[in-house]
């Protein structure tokens, strides 16, 4: 009885709500390109994604408390004198301290100073026992600052900023009052802050944007890349439901780069002035749910280690969505002056367990897969085109008119160690490797080949994974929907710990 009781509930007035679909759930804000996700190479914490960029991991989705506020607390009510991260390309180990934080009533603001400590560590200075010489260097430091203040009852104001080195101020102050003879391009190429200010009003089911970003930092498949100046309003539904839909404008200053996707790779300069308009549609069901673990000779469940229930169940979801793209520039040629990018990901989850023992109490498997297309859908088909399609390329590439981009699957596990500590993993590949690498495993399954030799078979088919590992620890439910998370992506070579709200 339990069990078609829980099919029939398909969440239709929500959306998406399972923890695991919300990398879904912000594909919409990735066609937009301003999806957030963690990243330790940001003092702040976080970092957009560029249009390129594939979708995101879970592990890695933004915390429901500023950065700066969870190292402030670290250093309040566990006496740590800073939070370590690591970012392979500072150097390895980096430690941040909150500096500043002041704030009363309806506003707050933060500053936060980062120590390239492992590669101050490995200098030269410090090995020949000089190491305040090495501490003395500008490039050793970091900054970044937040502010929030609510303007109005249902109006904020958000401000985050980031200077990526000191040594571009001590530049720049020397070139001021001529202690430097360095060349003024030197100087302001030193300096390079970044970030972005933003004014957000909540309206009756409806999120009112304005944004100023500069140079904000942005993650693509392989590396990061400094985005443009731009400016832009949107407006946005909010609120738990099955359709979402969004309208933004945008204009880009200053100079124009390479910024926009290209299909096929690469990039391409975006237009000027652009307005966007894109909906979704994204559905969740429960095909099977199974019952909490009782307490011994009574009826009521036993109570875990979370705030929220653990119950054993098999959850499926997907959204599907478009976005229309319109140039108002009259002398664009980069690109077509209407385009049209849409998306779909459909994701199956599992888990069992009621997380309530001490060991292996809990299990959870997850696997999604990414499509979307994007080109010109008012564009004839040439006679070549025109063959048969599945019905889901028809859905991506709407009859053939748009360019695929490629498919990606992504598999999560989580493994409850002991007591609240639970393992994680996430993997992404393409969906031709992952073919491929499934096929191999069978094949070799087949062939009766020892599980060394299957792993190695699956290894040679997946060229460019990507790979994240972590720990997460739930806090006591006395304390709410919270848990610990620590993350290291192997891929990109960044590791960093942090509190996670309202995620479980």
């Amino acid at each position: 009885r339990t069990s078609r009781r829980a099919t029939t509930t398909m969440g239709a007035r929500d959306g998406l709500r399972h923890a695991q679909f919300k990398p879904m759930k912000r594909a919409m804000d990735g066609a937009f390109g301003d999806r957030e996700h963690g990243a330790a190479a940001n003092v702040e914490g976080t970092t957009r994604a560029h249009a390129s960029d594939g979708s995101s991991f879970v592990m890695t989705q933004p915390s429901g408390l500023a950065r700066s506020q969870q190292v402030f607390l670290a250093q309040k009510f566990l006496n740590l004198p800073a939070m370590p991260s690591y970012v392979e390309s500072e150097g390895g180990m980096v430690l941040d301290r909150v500096v500043l934080n002041a704030g009363r009533g309806n506003w707050w603001t933060t500053l936060t100073a980062r120590v390239r400590a492992q590669r101050a560590w490995n200098t030269e200075q410090v090995q020949e026992g000089k190491a305040h010489r090495a501490l003395l260097d500008p490039s050793m430091y970091a900054l970044g600052g937040r502010f929030r203040a609510n303007a109005l009852e249902n109006v904020a104001v958000k401000a985050i900023g980031e200077l990526g080195s000191v040594k571009g101020v001590t530049r720049a102050f020397a070139k001021k009052f001529k202690l430097s003879d360095e060349k003024d391009d030197d100087a302001e190429a030193a300096l390079n802050p970044r970030g972005r200010v933003s004014v957000q009003a909540k309206l009756p089911s409806h999120l009112l944007s304005v944004d100023l970003s500069h140079n904000e930092r942005y993650q693509t498949d392989d590396r990061y890349v400094d985005g443009p100046t731009s400016a832009s309003v949107s407006v946005s539904s909010r609120g738990r439901r099955a359709i979402n839909y969004r309208v933004s404008a945008r204009k880009w200053l200053g100079d124009l780069v390479p910024f926009d996707r290209k299909h096929g790779g690469g990039m391409r300069t975006p237009p000027r002035k652009e307005l966007q308009a894109g909906v979704s549609y994204e559905q969740q069901a429960v095909l099977w749910r199974g019952r909490r673990r009782r307490k011994p000779k009574s009826s009521s469940a036993v109570s875990g280690y979370t705030a929220l229930p653990q119950v054993p169940t098999i959850t499926v979801g997907g959204i599907y969505g478009a976005v229309v793209r319109k140039s108002l520039d009259d002398d664009y040629k980069d690109g077509e002056q209407t385009e049209l990018q849409n998306f779909g990901s459909l994701s199956v989850n599992a888990q069992v367990g009621s997380f309530a023992r001490p060991l292996l109490d809990f299990t959870s498997i997850n696997l999604r897969l990414d499509a979307g297309g994007m080109g010109t859908p008012n564009k004839p088909l040439d006679a070549a085109a025109q063959t048969p399609l599945p019905l889901a390329d028809r859905l991506i590439t709407m009859g053939g008119r748009l360019k695929a981009n490629p498919v990606s699957v992504t598999l999560s596990l989580g493994q409850q160690l002991l007591g609240p500590l639970r393992f994680r993993a996430e993997v992404r590949a393409s969906g031709a490797e992952a073919l491929s690498a499934t096929r191999a495993g069978l094949s070799a399954l087949k062939e009766r080949k020892t599980m060394t030799e299957v792993r190695e078979s699956i290894q040679k088919q997946i060229v460019k994974p990507e790979v994240v590992y972590g720990l997460d620890c739930a806090l006591p439910p006395t304390i709410g929907s919270a848990r610990v998370v620590a993350w290291y992506n192997a891929t990109r070579q960044e590791a960093m710990a942090e509190l996670r709200l309202f995620d479980l």
